[in-house]
């Protein structure tokens, strides 16, 4: 009787443990949920303008931003990177805000803001073997390039 038992919660077992890494392969990462808003402009002593942000992290994680963001320019593929108040590699706590601080250079008309983001997902926090397990479909990347609106200056 106790074998039957033990065979019984053993098939049991390989069973949910199958649906389950079939489940986490299904899932397909969403990109970050990451609102930008823009506050104000200001200009410094030198004649350089900054944009004042604000970031809401909407996501169900904590978010990390990965070096400096890049300013884009409406019609052109030119981006600079700038540097901003943000520490470097800060994190942005789930339903959390903050201000940044962005240089923007001056000539060009409609602008936008991009970042490197890392999601601190389940996924990412089990750690680099474990998202090595290929099989179990936990190798993909929790980092995404974010953008904000396209700002008029």
């Amino acid at each position: 009787m106790r074998l039957r038992v033990l065979v019984s919660s053993l098939i049991l077992l390989v069973i949910v443990t199958f649906v389950v890494v079939l489940c986490a392969k299904a899932l397909i990462p969403a990109a970050p949920k990451l609102s930008f808003s823009l506050c104000a402009y200001s200009n410094s002593p030198s004649g350089v303008k900054f944009a004042i942000l604000s970031l809401t992290n909407r996501d169900t994680c904590d978010l990390t931003f990965n070096g400096p963001p890049l300013v884009e320019f409406e019609g052109t593929d030119y981006l600079t990177a700038a540097s901003s108040s943000a520490p470097p590699d800060s994190r942005l706590r789930k339903a959390d805000s903050c201000i940044l601080v962005v240089p923007v250079p001056v000539p060009q008309g409609r602008w936008r803001v991009r970042w490197n983001v890392t999601r601190h997902t389940f996924r990412e926090s089990l750690g680099p073997r474990l998202r090595q397990v290929r099989w179990l479909g936990l190798d993909r990347s929790d980092t995404y390039n974010v953008a904000s609106d396209l700002i008029s200056q």
